[in-house]
């Protein structure tokens, strides 16, 4: 609103509908993880907050870099099935994996701004 703009301004910019800004706005859905790059170009910053959990900051760095959850797994080298543990709460990356995964997590947004 203070750039003088209307969601149907917007959306052609984030790549999705008019319907899909308005159902953001009103909290009626949110973004999916391929909007976010888009979303942090077009704001200039992460309107989301950092989470402390790691299920939390996997699904954060996902969103801030567009990936979905077989890109991840691809990004840290692990399978699949590894991922959608972290992201539950289910599992946690052994000693040997943590390291990877707190220096790609720590590296923030990939995408050029």
């Amino acid at each position: 609103m203070d750039l003088g703009l209307t969601q149907g301004d917007v959306a052609p910019t984030l790549g999705v509908s008019e319907r899909t800004v308005q159902d953001w706005e009103v909290g009626r859905s949110h973004p999916r993880a391929p909007h976010g790059p888009a979303i942090v170009r077009f704001l200039g910053y992460d309107p989301w907050r950092l989470p402390e959990s790691l299920s939390g900051r996997l699904i954060h760095y996902r969103r801030l870099n567009g990936l979905t959850q077989p890109q991840l797994a691809a990004v840290l080298r692990v399978h699949l099935d590894s991922i959608v543990r972290w992201e539950t709460g289910r599992g946690r990356p052994n000693p040997l994996l943590i390291r990877r995964v707190n220096r790609i997590l720590g590296s923030g947004l990939k995408v050029p701004m």
